[in-house]
């Protein structure tokens, strides 16, 4: 599982070996432009409820997982979207 946040975002997503993945998103070089946006308690409780979810579908062996896909949350303005990595 990968789940990350920043301020009021947060991205997760199911990651399995050999999949598309993080290079799509941030490159293979670190980006030095990110800004320390602290981490706020809600946005990690959101991101790991989402994960914790992944983890059970993927022990139920159920459809839909995020694998290969990216769950964008903005606690903001209350929205999610999710993009395809391939």
């Amino acid at each position: 599982m990968y789940g990350a946040i920043a301020g009021w975002f947060g991205q997760v997503s199911t990651v399995f070996p050999g999949d598309v993945g993080f290079v799509n998103i941030y490159g293979s070089t670190k980006s030095d432009g990110a800004k320390d946006q602290g981490n706020l308690p809600f946005t990690a409780s959101c991101v790991a409820s989402h994960m914790s979810a992944e983890v059970i579908k993927v022990l139920l062996n159920k459809q839909d997982l995020l694998r290969n896909r990216l769950l964008m949350v903005d606690m903001q303005y209350g929205s999610c979207e999710v993009i395809e990595l391939s």
